[in-house]
Formats: structure tokens, sequence, C-alpha cells
């Protein structure tokens, strides 16, 4: 297995074979995210990946394991259920143990350790794949980046 831990240099990150171009990246903590560039007009926004220490979620591949990490060593489609079809969004952001996602389409999904606070419920409780988070939202929003436990719209 590929060691995942920090890097002190620059280094080349591989995606699967057949990857779009990489519209945006953001870094967390342990994790990152990065949408890829949409290629396909049939669709709206690109699809988004993730990859690093899994712990409280913030991966959002479906897997939870608060006490030992679930960690993806190499970027990973983001899917709204285990086996269901990928997030495509337009912008993703990490926050410290949470990340945020804004499709094309306006709708913001949330998902890792208080992302159901960032949604305006609790603060302890994870959500291991992508949330649609509707509560509290304005017609428009534009995630712009993520503090440590909130977004900034």
């Amino acid at each position: 297995e590929q060691n995942i831990g920090c890097r002190l240099v620059p280094t080349h990150v591989p995606f699967p074979e057949g990857a779009p171009k990489i519209a945006s990246v953001s870094a967390g903590f342990a994790h990152t995210l990065a949408v890829g560039r949409n290629e396909d007009k049939h669709k709206e926004g690109g699809l988004t990946y993730s990859w690093g220490f899994g712990y409280f979620a913030v991966l959002g591949h479906g897997q939870r394991k608060d006490v030992g990490a679930v960690n993806a060593t190499s970027p990973t489609v983001v899917q709204l259920t285990p086996k269901g079809p990928e997030l495509r969004c337009s912008k993703a952001v990490c926050g410290l143990i949470h990340s945020v996602a804004l499709t094309a389409t306006g709708l913001v999904y949330t998902w890792g350790m208080g992302s159901v606070r960032v949604c305006l419920r609790c603060s302890l409780c994870s959500v291991d794949s992508p949330s649609p988070h509707t509560e509290g939202m304005h017609s428009s929003v534009m995630v712009t980046a993520c503090g440590a436990f909130t977004p900034s719209w």
C-alpha cells in the first residue's frame, strides 16, 4: 500500500486512467478533494474525487470508521451512495474534518464529522456519504471556502 502520509516536497498525484483534467483542488487537514472538468455536455458539473486519511468519513466513500480510518491512497470518485451515481459538482472544498460540495444546479452536499451541524442540526454527527443540505439555504449559493468547522457560503 502506498504511503499517504505528509509529503515535504511536491508530489505527482496519479488519477485513474481516463479521468478528466482537474478544474479545482481543495486541501483539508488530512484529506484532499478535486473536481474534474466537465467534458460531457449532457451532464451537469464534473466528477468529484477524494483521497487521504478517512477519519470521520471525510472522504465521502460511504465507509465510516471513527476509531480507525478508511483511507484512500489515490483519488477515488465520490458517490452519492456507496453503489450509486457519482457526485458531479462545480466546486468542492475541505474543512478540518468535513467536506462540502456545490452542484452546478445549486444543491449543497456535506459529509464527514460535523457535516450535519453545517446543516444546522448537530455538531457531533458524522455523515459517511454526501448528504443534501437544504435547511436555511438561500436561492443562490456559492461555496468559497471551509473553515475548521464551518463552510463559507
